[in-house]
């Protein structure tokens, strides 16, 4: 049997995790093989709160995707999400070794290190550090510096930054797992890689990931990710208030989302009628989609005017051309949703999804996106492959903490 050059990424979210195992051709492209998803547990509003339950949550989506591709995997890439994001940016200098003077793989590896070096907050652990620009003696906007002939080789980077307690919580859910973390990449980076044009980046875009327990805004302008924010609200406020408003167990009231929801009552079916059973109550009951809009109609709007307020207070509005890429597993299924986020945010809007048959859904976008996001990034390849000691140290030593405190 040949070897099979095997990738795969776990997305950890708040409703639902997905494991995703790929293969790398012949022509260097992906094709996925594998997925499996399972419902979260041990996981609120984006933070793991109980590693054991999240880590049987793990095993069950990794199992499923082992299955269908006939393969296992001992590592993959995972995302990171939550509201405790920081993006610091830095610079770092150093003078090009060689007596050629030409620029090598070392002296890029150098520059990043120096750049690394900042005050780290003590709650706040960095989880990567990317490289906005290279300037050689002087010329800036250099992408990739190797081979260049300089005296001197600066780097304007990005540092980002999560919190100790919910990174080394993530990690230690996916060793428990019995799968080691090769990286760790956070959710808008990840998911730009499948449902953002490179034009959109360079011209100014947000990309608004809205997800069971949170809703994620990102905004990329230069080619860049400048800023992420995310909102302790999501899809799930919405099911609660489904099942608190026709009195039914929050199962049940999730299906009738997905498959009645409707984001405006100007936009509901009253023809359109279902039957339900309320909790304690033996004798079914007949609604139809347009009362059942009105339950959602005023959630839908407060995520989006939540939504709209972080843009304005940021003063993006006015900065983003292209206006608006919406993702996530959320919302999507509601009908006329669409619509109300043209209303409410009143910038071009369209929905993301990835390219990829068979995960035509939002859902899968961080996902395939992680997948992406390593395969294609070279300047990634080359942090990971010169960081691979660093980060087998830092999960020794999270092990080593979780044996400690848990």
């Amino acid at each position: 049997m040949r070897n099979r050059n095997i990738i795969s990424s776990i997305d950890i979210g708040t409703s639902r995790i997905c494991a995703i195992i790929a293969e790398i051709n012949r022509d260097n492209l992906l094709e996925i093989i594998g997925i499996g998803v399972s419902p979260s547990m041990g996981i609120k509003k984006g933070a793991i709160i109980d590693i054991d339950s999240t880590t049987k949550s793990i095993i069950n989506a990794v199992e499923k995707a082992e299955q269908m591709a006939d393969s296992t995997i001992d590592s993959a890439f995972i995302n990171y999400t939550g509201g405790n994001i920081s993006l610091v940016k830095n610079k770092g200098i150093v003078a090009v070794r060689s007596e050629n003077k030409e620029i090598s793989e070392e002296d890029t590896e150098r520059v990043m290190q120096t750049a690394r070096v900042v005050a780290v907050p003590t709650d706040k652990e960095i989880i990567d550090v990317i490289p906005l620009e290279f300037i050689v003696d002087g010329y800036s906007g250099i992408k990739d510096p190797i081979g260049m002939v300089g005296t001197r080789l600066e780097v304007d980077a990005q540092i980002i930054m999560g919190s100790k307690t919910s990174v080394r919580g993530l990690v230690s859910s996916v060793q428990n797992s019995k799968v080691t973390p090769k990286g760790i990449i956070i959710n808008p980076l990840a998911a730009s890689k499948v449902l953002l044009t490179e034009d959109e980046k360079d011209l100014g875009v947000a990309l608004i990931d809205i997800g069971g327990g949170t809703s994620e805004i990102s905004i990329f302008l230069g080619g860049n990710l400048i800023f992420t924010k995310t909102l302790p609200i999501g899809g799930n406020h919405i099911t609660n208030d489904i099942a608190i408003g026709l009195r039914i167990p929050l199962s049940l009231a999730e299906k009738v989302k997905n498959r009645y929801g409707c984001a405006l009552v100007s936009s509901s079916d009253s023809s359109l009628e279902f039957d339900f059973q309320r909790i304690g109550d033996q004798q079914k009951l007949r609604t139809n989609q347009q009362y059942l809009a009105e339950i959602i109609e005023p959630r839908v709007l407060e995520i989006l005017e939540l939504t709209k307020k972080e843009l304005n207070n940021h003063g993006f509005s006015t900065l983003l051309p292209v206006g608006a890429v919406i993702t996530g597993g959320g919302l999507h299924s509601l009908k006329g949703f669409y619509e109300a986020s043209n209303q409410i945010l009143e910038m071009p809007v369209r929905m993301g999804i990835p390219g990829y048959f068979g995960m035509e859904e939002p859902f899968y976008s961080v996902a395939v996106g992680v997948l992406e996001y390593v395969h294609k990034n070279k300047q990634y390849k080359q942090r990971l492959a010169n960081r691979t000691n660093e980060i087998t140290n830092i999960f020794m030593m999270i092990r080593k903490w979780v044996k400690d405190y848990f």
